[in-house]
């Protein structure tokens, strides 16, 4: 994977293409560019701009039929973030500690999950149930 092809993809809410992201649209993205995984589309109680919706959305229902919690995280794995005290932000896991993202009024960035902006904030690392078994 390059992820210096993701990076500088404008925030764009509901958005999953390389001229606009979220946070979930740019984990879309590049698991169906890099890993030919479609992962669904927004659910239709997301239509409300609510990003805590969003967010408890993924980490529920899709969560247990798509993603597996794991402590050794792979490149491609989505991290997931606290916010506000709760799992509101996502990103993928890249090596050397790092995570691809993009947040509102931003581009997407490279950023150390060791930081001092994200270190205390992990919620946890997710692998897609066909990541590994498909590449």
């Amino acid at each position: 994977m390059d992820p210096s092809k993701y990076i500088g993809i404008p925030y764009e809410f509901r958005g999953d293409r390389f001229d606009g992201a979220d946070c979930i649209g740019l984990i879309r993205l590049i698991y169906q560019e890099e890993f030919g995984i479609a992962l669904p589309m927004y659910a239709p109680e997301m239509e409300s701009p609510d990003k805590s919706m969003i967010m408890s959305s993924f980490t529920s229902a899709t969560r247990t039929l798509l993603w597996e919690e794991t402590s050794t995280p792979i490149e491609g794995d989505v991290v997931l973030i606290n916010l506000f005290g709760a799992p509101f932000h996502c990103g993928v896991f890249l090596p050397g500690r790092q995570m691809l993202h993009v947040m509102e009024k931003t581009h997407s960035v490279i950023e150390r999950l060791d930081s001092v902006r994200w270190g205390q904030r992990l919620a946890g690392f997710f692998r897609h149930k066909d990541h590994v078994s498909g590449h």
